[in-house]
């Protein structure tokens, strides 16, 4: 895990404490999505028709599964993958 990965890791710890809706959690969501974005390892749909919609939709999956599970089975879980995996393997 790069320095850039442990600093994310440490905002998802510090962003699930707020409560859901929170100006905070708010807040600290777009601070983890910059960061994901900065590692370049985001997959990007090129060639695929709709893809900055899918992009759409995979950040508000994101937003609404990583400290609670409101629309999948489970929440993202750190010990299971990195969180970019995870959001990379969002269907």
């Amino acid at each position: 895990m790069d320095e850039l990965e442990a600093k994310i890791l440490q905002l998802i710890q510090q962003t699930c404490q707020h409560p859901s809706g929170s100006l905070a959690r708010q807040k600290g969501l777009n601070q983890i999505i910059l960061l994901i974005q900065k590692t370049g390892k985001l997959l990007r749909g090129a060639g695929i028709p709709d893809a900055e919609e899918a992009l759409q939709e995979t950040w508000w999956y994101f937003c609404r599964n990583l400290c609670e599970a409101t629309s999948a089975k489970e929440p993202y879980t750190p010990d299971k993958s990195s969180v970019i995996t995870w959001i990379n393997n969002y269907p």
